[in-house]
C-alpha cells in the first residue's frame, strides 16, 4: 500500500507543519509492519511480551481479550488503572474506547434498517432537512445514509474546536454540530472518495435521535449494548461507571486531562475488556449472542462490506465497511477498528477465518504514541496466528508493457481529510510512479525511498510484503489516469507541479529564514556605528526590520502553539493566549510583509546598498507570497478556537 503522506519526521521542519500531523483523536491507526515482531508461544510469553513492551512505550495499564465465538482463551490486564492509587487493570476496568464507538452507532442504524424505519440509501437531507449540510452536488449526488457511515459522505474531520473543557458533556447534538463552522461543508461530491471523518457518524447519531425519539445514548445503551450484555459499557458515565474508569494518561505517565467532545457518537464509548469481549463474540456469531438473535445474519455481512467506497468500486478489497476496518494481517483478512481519545488507546479485531478475536484496551495516548499501540497490537495478533496455516502469496501474471506503461507519471493527492492543512498536501503530498525492467515501482516525490508494486491484475498491485493487492489504477469520468491505494486518492497531474509548488515554497521559507542569521550579522554591525562610530541611524533600516519582525513573529507563534500541543492537541481548539496570539502574529506577519515589499521597492529612490536593496526586495516578495498563498488557504486571520 503507497503512504498517503511524506513521514512523520519531516512534520518538524518547520512548527506549522506539526499542525498537519497532528492525529484526529477518533482517528484510526495504522497497521504498521506485520512480521518484525517476535511470536509469543503461550499466554505467559504473550503477558511477558507486552509488559516489556508497556515498559518501553510508557503505557501505564492495558485491558486484554481473547476469544473464539464460543469460549474466551484469555480475559484480564496489565498494569495499571491509577498509578498513584496502584490500581491494577483488570477485564472490567472501563476505558474511553474513542473511534471504537462507530461500530455501535452503525449497529445501532442497521438495527433501524431491520425494523424498516430508515433505508441506508435514504438521502440525509430528507431525513434532516433542518441540518445545514453544504452541499452543492446535492441535486444530482445527495449524501446517503450509507456514505456516513462508509466515510465516503466528503465531510470534513472533526475541527480543533470539537474538544472542550467547560461546559456540559450532554450538549444536545443539532447544537454540538453548529461550533464549527466547516464541520458540514462537502469537499467534493459524496461517493467519489473515501476520507476519515467523524462528522458523519455525528449526523448518524441526529439520525437515530430523529428517528427514534431518544437521545442517541440511551437507544444504543437499551437497543444493543446492554442486547449483546455490555451492560457496564456506557456513552454516558455515571457514580458506580466512574469508579471503573481507568485515568488517561500521556508520555512520561503524565496524566492527561479529560476533555469532552461534541461529537459524541464518533468517540464517546466507555468500555471494558470483558464486555468488548462479548461484542467480538457477537460478531464471529453473526449478530447473535449465545440462543439470543439480535441482528440478522445478513445485516453484519452488509456491515462487513462497502458499497459506496470507491477502492471497492475498482475492484480492491475495501478497507471500510459500516463502522468497521477490513484489512489483511499475514495474508489473511481481519476486521478491525481503532480508537483514540485524549489519554487512551485501543483496537479489536476478529478473524473469521481463524475464529478468533482480540481486543487491546491502553490507557495511554498522545500525538507521538502509534508505535507504541502498532507493537502491542501486532504483539497480541501474532500470538492468536502462531498455529495458523498462512496463505502463499499469489504468483504474478504477466502484464504487457504496453498496459504498463499507461501508470507511470506524476500523481496528486485527491482527498485530504481537511481544507485547512490541504495546502501542506498540495506542496508535498505527490506520488512518482516509474516503469523500470518491467516493473513498477512507486515513491513520493520529495521523501522516502522507491517499493516495488508487484502485479496481481492488469490494474491492481500490491507491496512485496502484502498478499493482496491493495492498489488500483482507475480511469476517472474525465478519462484521466489515477490510482487508489488504501485510503488514498491520486490523479496524474503535469510533472512540473510538484516541483514547482515544492520548490517555491521550500524557497520562500529558506529566504525567510535567511533573514535571522543575516540579522546577527547586520545589527551587530549597525549598533557598532551608533555607539561606537557615533553615526547616525541608516535611513532605510526598517528594510531591513520589518521583514525580520515579521518572520520572527510567525515562528514564536507556531513554536508557542507547538508547546501548546505538548499538553494537549485539544488546547488548539480552545481560546488561549498562544491561540489569540496565533490569530494576531497571521495578520501581523501579513501586514508587514506588504509594509517591507512597500519600502524595499521605494528604497530604489534612495541611496541604499545596492545588495541591501536587492535582498530586502526579495526578502519580502518571498514573505508577501506566503502570505497570498496562506490567505488563500484561509490561515490569514485564521482563529483556531472557531474553525
Amino acid at each position: 500500500m503507497i503512504k498517503s503522506c511524506f513521514p512523520q519526521k519531516y512534520s518538524l521542519i518547520l512548527p506549522v507543519l506539526l499542525l498537519r500531523f497532528l492525529v484526529p483523536c477518533f482517528s484510526q491507526t495504522t497497521a504498521g509492519p506485520q512480521n518484525s515482531q517476535p511470536v509469543p508461544l503461550t499466554v505467559d510469553e504473550l503477558k511477558a511480551e507486552m509488559d516489556s513492551l508497556m515498559i518501553k512505550y510508557n503505557i501505564p495499564g492495558a485491558g486484554i481479550a481473547i476469544v473464539r465465538r464460543d469460549s474466551i482463551i484469555y480475559l484480564g490486564g496489565l498494569g495499571y488503572a491509577n498509578i498513584d492509587l496502584q490500581t491494577p487493570v483488570n477485564e472490567n476496568t472501563l476505558f474511553r474506547v474513542g473511534s471504537i464507538s462507530k461500530s455501535f452507532v452503525a449497529l445501532g442504524i442497521l438495527k433501524l434498517v431491520e425494523e424498516g424505519k430508515i433505508d441506508l440509501q435514504t438521502p440525509v437531507k430528507q431525513i434532516l432537512p433542518e441540518i445545514g449540510i453544504n452541499n452543492p452536488w446535492e441535486d444530482t449526488h445527495p449524501i446517503r445514509v450509507v456514505h456516513l457511515l462508509e466515510h465516503t459522505a466528503g465531510l470534513n474531520d472533526p475541527h480543533f474546536n470539537d474538544y472542550y473543557l467547560d461546559g456540559s458533556p450532554d450538549i444536545p447534538l443539532k447544537e454540538g454540530i453548529k461550533v464549527s463552522k466547516h464541520y458540514l461543508d462537502v469537499k467534493w461530491p459524496p461517493g467519489a472518495y473515501r476520507s476519515y471523518s467523524s462528522a458523519g457518524y455525528m449526523l448518524a447519531g441526529i439520525i437515530i435521535e430523529e428517528l427514534t425519539g431518544e437521545r442517541f445514548e440511551d437507544y444504543l445503551k437499551k437497543e444493543i449494548l446492554d442486547t449483546i450484555g455490555m451492560t457496564t459499557s456506557t456513552f454516558r458515565l455515571n457514580a458506580e461507571t466512574q469508579q471503573l474508569l481507568a485515568r488517561g494518561y500521556k508520555a512520561n505517565y503524565q496524566v492527561s486531562q479529560w476533555w469532552h467532545s461534541y461529537s459524541r457518537p464518533a468517540g464517546s464509548l466507555n468500555s471494558c475488556a470483558s464486555e468488548m469481549a462479548k461484542f467480538l463474540q457477537f460478531m464471529l456469531n453473526r449478530g447473535q449472542i449465545g440462543k439470543t438473535r439480535i441482528l440478522a445474519e445478513s445485516t453484519i455481512d452488509i456491515m462487513e462490506r462497502s458499497t459506496t467506497d470507491p477502492a471497492a468500486l475498482a475492484g480492491l478489497e475495501s478497507r471500510v465497511g459500516l463502522g468497521i476496518g477490513t484489512g489483511y494481517y499475514k495474508g489473511l483478512k481481519w476486521y478491525t477498528h481503532y480508537g483514540s481519545i485524549m489519554g487512551f488507546c485501543g483496537a479489536y479485531g476478529y478473524c473469521r477465518d481463524l475464529d478468533i478475536g482480540c481486543v487491546l484496551l491502553t490507557n495511554r495516548w498522545d500525538v507521538d504514541f502509534e508505535a507504541g499501540i502498532t507493537k502491542l497490537w501486532n504483539t497480541l495478533r501474532n500470538y492468536l496466528m502462531k498455529d495458523a496455516d498462512l496463505p502463499q502469496k499469489p504468483p504474478e501474471p504477466e502484464i504487457s508493457r504496453q498496459t504498463l506503461e499507461a501508470y507511470p507519471g506524476y500523481y496528486k493527492w485527491r482527498n485530504p481529510y481537511q481544507r485547512l492543512s490541504a495546502w501542506i498536501d498540495l506542496i508535498l503530498n505527490y506520488q512518482m510512479i516509474k516503469l523500470k525492467d518491467h516493473r513498477l515501482y512507486s515513491k513520493n516525490v520529495f521523501f522516502g525511498t522507491w517499493e516495488s508494486l508487484i502485479p496481481v491484475t492488469e490494474n491492481s498491485f500490491r507491496n512485496s510484503d502484502e498478499f493482496h493487492a491493495s492498489t488500483v489504477f482507475v480511469k476517472t469520468a474525465g478519462g484521466k489516469q489515477a490510482f487508489i491505494s488504501g485510503d488514498s486518492y491520486y490523479q496524474k497531474t503535469v510533472w512540473c507541479k510538484p516541483w514547482f509548488h515544492g520548490i517555491l515554497f521550500g524557497l520562500a521559507w529558506i529566504i525567510m529564514l535567511s533573514s535571522i542569521p543575516y540579522a546577527l550579522v547586520w545589527i551587530p554591525v549597525v549598533l557598532y556605528r551608533r555607539i561606537i562610530k557615533r553615526q547616525a541611524w541608516s535611513q532605510y533600516l526598517h528594510i531591513r526590520i520589518i521583514p525580520l519582525l515579521a518572520v520572527i513573529i510567525l515562528l514564536f507563534s507556531f513554536t508557542l502553539v507547538g508547546m501548546q500541543v505538548s499538553q494537549s492537541i485539544a488546547y488548539i481548539g480552545q481560546k488561549t493566549p498562544a491561540n489569540v496570539f496565533f490569530y494576531l502574529s497571521t495578520w501581523s506577519f501579513g501586514i508587514l510583509s506588504f509594509l517591507s515589499l512597500i519600502f524595499s521597492v521605494r528604497s530604489f529612490k534612495k541611496t541604499v546598498q545596492t545588495g541591501t536593496r536587492i535582498y530586502a526586495v526579495i526578502l519580502s516578495l518571498a514573505c508577501v507570497s506566503i502570505t497570498l498563498y496562506w490567505c488563500y488557504w484561509g490561515w490569514i486571520g485564521l482563529k483556531l478556537w472557531a474553525y
